[in-house]
Order: structure tokens, then C-alpha cells, then sequence
């Protein structure tokens, strides 16, 4: 799996009137003017075997491998208020041999098994994570306290609001 994404940089001179006042900024913009993403199916392996991983449609963790900053030569403009100054170039992806964590639904694919978001009857997630089974639990069990914690916080706020307000006689 991989996506790469360029944006162009560039700087705008602008000049507003606020009321009969004229003021001039310059303004730092970028433009996204490719982006591709390549889905590979691809092989993991364990213990027990090797299993076919179909990534269309999944949640995938991947790993930035470029972001970079070309600049742009830059010549005198005297016609434009529009100067780039470059370009930017980020992928992410999965290098071959990274252990990641599937978690999908196991399908038959060409009478061979495969894991895939997608069945006959629907579409279900899929995750490829470089995370373990055990640090992806961890998480999910730390972000639902913290959710059960805001929950209990809020209502006890907004109960404290509503005492409040009757005390004062709103």
C-alpha cells in the first residue's frame, strides 16, 4: 500500500479595502495537484502459515517515507501577485517485511483464503495495523474510559448549570 500526494507552495499578494483603508498581505497557499494511491494485495505470514490480505477499502496505518520540499527558481514577476516557491512531496506506505496486525473478514478468493473488508453480503472493516492485537486493545480501552470519564464530567456540569440557574432566578 502506498499513497503519494504533491502540493504546490505559493505565496499570493492580496490587497483588501476595510472601509476606504487599502491593506496588502501576503498569503502562503498550497494547492494539491497529484495524488495516487496504489493498493497492492499482499502476503502475511505467521506461525500457522500465510494468508492473502486484500487492502481495498481498509484502514491502514501506514509509514511516512518521503516528505520533501523541491524549491522553484524563482524570476522577477511584474505582472502576478501569485509567486510559487515550490513543491511538496509526501508518501506513506508499508515496506515489505513490517509487521502490522490484520483484522478482517477471511473470504474465498479464486478457491484460495484470503482476509478482505468486503463479502458477498456487505462490506465490513478492515484494519492493517503496525500495532499488536494486545496495543490496539490497550488503546481502544484507554480512549473508552477517557470517553466514560468526559460523559460523567459533562453531565455532572451540566446538572451543576441547571442547579445554578434556578438559584439564581433565571
Amino acid at each position: 500500500m502506498r499513497t503519494s500526494t504533491m502540493f504546490t507552495k505559493r505565496e499570493e499578494v492580496t490587497t483588501r479595502d476595510d472601509e476606504g483603508r487599502e491593506s496588502t498581505t501576503t498569503e502562503r497557499r498550497s494547492t494539491s495537484i497529484e495524488s495516487e494511491e496504489r493498493c497492492i494485495p499482499f502476503f502475511v505470514r505467521d506461525d500457522t502459515g500465510r494468508v492473502l490480505v486484500l487492502p481495498d477499502g481498509a484502514t491502514i496505518d501506514l509509514i511516512e517515507t518521503v516528505n520533501r520540499f523541491v524549491t522553484t527558481p524563482q524570476s522577477p514577476s511584474w505582472t502576478s501577485s501569485i509567486n510559487t516557491l515550490g513543491w511538496r512531496q509526501i508518501e506513506r506506505g508499508l515496506d515489505v517485511g513490517t509487521h502490522v496486525f490484520v483484522s478482517g473478514v477471511a473470504i474465498d478468493h479464486d478457491g484460495k483464503p484470503a482476509v478482505a473488508s468486503y463479502t458477498p453480503y456487505g462490506k465490513q472493516p478492515l484494519l492493517i495495523s503496525r500495532k499488536s492485537e494486545q496495543e490496539l486493545v490497550a488503546s481502544a480501552a484507554f480512549w473508552a474510559r477517557s470517553m466514560s470519564f468526559a460523559a460523567v464530567a459533562s453531565a455532572v456540569i451540566r446538572m451543576a448549570l441547571i442547579v445554578g440557574s434556578f438559584l439564581m432566578g433565571w
